[in-house]
């Protein structure tokens, strides 16, 4: 789950190193949580069993902060009792109980429905599921579930998937009114973060195929062509959607197949061609690590896989050294002792169609900092974020609080350090380099970020 980041080597110079060193640097492969070997794929599981992994998985956490906290609760004078299920419930008994929030929403995508209708999944193209006259919000567990109400719930963030323990009473068959809310206990997280140097998180470069001078600048930047000494970056982080294929594009690799779906393909050679142009220009002053997005040419099902080798032949030369690595999305690292979460942002893009019907609203930084209060990062997959399907575990709960915690392809940049009972996070919204012309530099031993505007 762990990776140590060199300094940069050349192409030569990683030719010289030592066989224990190569050996090393594949190790690290091995810890990516994240991971799917071609070999060990398979897609035959449903996806049930993720939930209730879920639900395994933080439920004695919920139930231990809940018992801290409500040990001694009332309720209109009536001691609060736990419950083990929520059908357990009962009418004018003031409980808790533990269990998975479910949306039902109005405008939320049925997959399983779009399916069988031979139709388009297109979450993407969706502004927002919601409705506040309309949607309901549900707790279940292996039992059942029971709708949840209250104004409690109108002041919050909770969306599908996320495990929480509800305080409240039934005021009418099948309906609870929650009082108060409870999330997991927070993961560990490693005691020092020492670290030096800082490194430098971008998304959404966008690669056309059509030549745009900020994609130069950004190179000259970086490599302190630009008057700025860039000697303390030792890394670059792209975060995703590296490339844009246009709509002209897209209409002419539409094809059917068999079934009467649409396959929309993310390929273009220009805009790949384009992309490995720019990181092998990079790549001879500083190290990269490249996520793929969800409009990169990779599949879509999260955790995306790296971005094929074949992308990169003039890039090729630093291929897989620690000069340069294609990495997973979402992505554990460490850098010194400085342990660094991110994701391309399709996590916190999706959090927010659940949550804000104002579609103006741009602020995502309280979605970043839910899903550390969540221990979960990405809880709406399998239902509208489409996922691998895990049969053993949930990968996306988390068993380690991370230092520092990065979302990429933002409307804007925000940043905020949390505090949580193991330690604090650094939560850092990475905006669209295209759309903003702006990248984060963040410094490892401070945790302190700069924007840094490139002006073409």
């Amino acid at each position: 789950m762990s990776t140590n980041l060199e300094e940069y080597t050349s192409p030569e110079q990683h030719e010289q190193q030592t066989r224990s060193s190569i050996v090393t640097h594949t190790d690290h492969k091995s810890y990516d949580a994240y991971a799917l070997p071609q070999a060990i794929r398979t897609y035959e599981k449903q996806f049930a069993p993720m939930y209730f992994n879920r639900l395994k998985a933080l439920r004695s956490r919920v139930s231990h902060a809940a018992k801290r906290k409500w040990g001694e609760e009332t309720v209109n004078g009536k001691a609060v009792t736990k419950k083990d299920k929520v059908l357990d419930i009962r009418p004018d008994e003031p409980a808790w109980v533990v269990g998975t929030i479910y949306m039902e929403m109005k405008y939320k995508p049925n997959i399983l429905e779009d399916v069988s209708k031979g139709q388009d999944l297109d979450i993407a193209g969706v502004e927002s599921y919601t409705d506040p006259d309309l949607d309901e919000m549900y707790l279940e567990d292996e039992s059942g579930r029971i709708l949840l109400e209250g104004d409690l719930l109108k002041e919050i963030v909770l969306v599908t998937g996320v495990v929480v323990g509800v305080l409240g009473m039934e005021t009418k068959p099948g309906c609870f009114r929650v009082v108060d809310v409870v999330y997991p206990l927070t993961s560990v997280q490693k005691p020092t973060r020492d670290s030096t140097k800082k490194i430098a998180l971008l998304s959404g470069l966008d690669f056309t195929g059509v030549w745009d001078a900020k994609h130069d600048l950004l190179v000259d930047y970086l490599s302190g062509e630009l008057g700025y000494d860039s000697s303390d970056i030792a890394r670059v982080i792209i975060a995703g959607n590296s490339v844009l294929v246009s709509e002209e594009t897209t209409a002419q690799l539409d094809a059917k197949n068999k079934y009467g779906a649409k396959n929309k393909s993310n390929y273009s050679k220009e805009s790949v061609t384009q992309l490995d142009q720019f990181l092998s220009t990079l790549l001879h002053t500083i190290p990269v690590d490249l996520m793929p997005g969800e409009q990169d040419p990779t599949e879509v099902s999260l955790p995306q896989q790296p971005l094929h080798p074949a992308f990169f032949q003039q890039s090729k030369p630093y291929l897989n050294t620690p000069s340069f690595r294609t990495i997973t999305n979402p992505y554990w690292f460490q850098f010194n002792n400085l342990r660094i979460l991110g994701t391309s942002g399709e996590n916190i893009n999706d959090i927010y169609k659940y949550t804000v019907p104002d579609s103006l609203r741009l602020s995502r930084i309280n979605m970043l900092e839910a899903t550390i209060h969540w221990q979960n990062i990405i809880p709406t997959a399998p239902d509208t974020l489409s996922c691998y399907p895990y049969a053993e575990k949930d990968p996306f709960t988390l068993t380690e609080t991370p230092h520092v915690y990065f979302v990429g392809n933002q409307p804007q940049f925000e940043t905020k350090l949390m505090h949580t009972e193991r330690g604090s996070v650094r939560l850092i919204s990475v905006p669209k380099f295209s759309e903003t012309g702006s990248i984060v530099v963040l410094d490892t031993e401070t945790l302190e970020c700069e924007l840094v505007t490139i002006d073409a």
